[in-house]
């Protein structure tokens, strides 16, 4: 049986998925240039003891990925990590049958972590999430499961509530909560209510916001590792320290060109800026779109680092928008500030 404790004390620091690369056809894995940037992921120093890497996680397009490409991705990280840094994998299944067979697999591979999604289509019920869960945990070995409340399915109406949240967070292989939720009372209750049952995942950027740490988060969002690996490293040494104000001030500079490029891909998508966070009186329609390659495959073409279109069908940014984020960036930099990016030729 699975040793909760063990498992949630490798849940601190970064919390970084790798980006998918695709080939030109948009559909189907481009295997070597991904292998290229898990490379470039993990040699930023990234390891045991200050985070984890993932696989076909939300960032990294993992639900638009075929069976075949997504057992590919989780075989190059686990062959490149070579026991460096623990592994987690995202699944994303309505099906109890195809998430156990997906996770089963990573399991094979000695994959840590499993990020496992709700089943949600129409909007499961609570018997029908704790069932889900309940089905998987009884199925699995070793693995930890980390529930993924994800921040898209917050702005479409669905929670999960906390009577259910208090059963999921009984089983035996839940160890962690990647923890966002539809109102600011939510989401403090959740981080209050659990921040010691699990390892609470930061995926509303609270600490960042407050720049302290009242609820013991363990883990924040590290998107950065796939352009700024080494800066992301720095920020989660700074992170487990707790020097909180050193660790946002990092964080906010690396995660510039996320911002750029999203407020770049409102202005094209939309024709406007981008709404805040928690303004739920506004349609907020990118965080309702179809998935994240439309952003995160814009970033790292303005970063040099193309690793290619986002899988179809999501939205491709036109170059011109791409050119606007980088100003955009250049503005926000500036203004903090901060050191240009060489290789944006600056």
């Amino acid at each position: 049986m699975l040793k909760r404790d063990d498992q949630r004390e490798k849940l601190q620091g970064a919390y970084s998925g790798v980006y998918t690369a695709s080939k030109p056809n948009a559909m189907d894995l481009d295997p070597d240039r991904h292998r290229e940037q898990v490379q470039f992921v993990l040699s930023g120093g990234l390891k045991a003891g200050l985070g984890t890497v993932g696989a076909a996680l939300g960032a990294s397009e993992g639900y638009m990925l075929s069976n075949e490409d997504w057992k590919t991705c989780l075989k190059i990280l686990a062959e490149e990590n070579n026991g460096q840094v623990p592994l987690m994998a995202g699944v994303f299944e309505r099906s109890c049958k195809n998430a156990i067979d997906k996770i089963k697999y990573a399991e094979s591979l000695g994959y840590d972590f499993i990020q496992l999604a709700c089943p949600h289509n129409q909007g499961p019920t609570d018997e029908e999430n704790y069932r889900f869960f309940k089905t998987i945990d009884e199925a699995v070995d070793s693995i930890g499961l980390i529930l993924y409340h994800t921040h898209w399915n917050y702005i479409n109406g669905f929670q999960l509530t906390l009577p259910v949240l208090e059963k999921i967070t009984d089983l035996d292989s839940i160890v962690g909560i990647k923890w966002h939720a539809r109102d600011a009372d939510t989401l403090l209750n959740v981080l209050e209510r659990f921040n010691e049952k699990v390892a609470i995942v930061d995926n509303a950027g609270w600490v960042g916001r407050n720049k302290r740490n009242d609820y013991n988060i363990k883990m924040f969002m590290g998107p950065a590792g796939n352009w700024y690996p080494e800066d992301l490293v720095k920020s989660a040494k700074l992170f487990l320290d707790g020097k909180y104000e050193e660790h946002c001030s990092i964080n906010k500079q690396i995660a510039a060109p996320k911002w750029a490029v999203v407020e770049a891909c409102f202005q094209e998508m939309f024709g406007a800026s981008t709404p805040g966070r928690w303004d739920l009186t506004q349609h907020t329609p990118l965080w309702m779109s179809l998935g994240e390659g439309t952003v995160n495959k814009g970033i790292m073409r303005l970063m040099k680092r193309s690793l290619g279109a986002p899988f179809l069908p999501q939205y491709e940014l036109s170059d011109e928008a791409i050119e606007k984020a980088k100003g955009i960036l250049k503005r926000m930099l500036t203004d903090a500030g901060a050191e240009l990016p060489k290789q944006l030729g600056w």
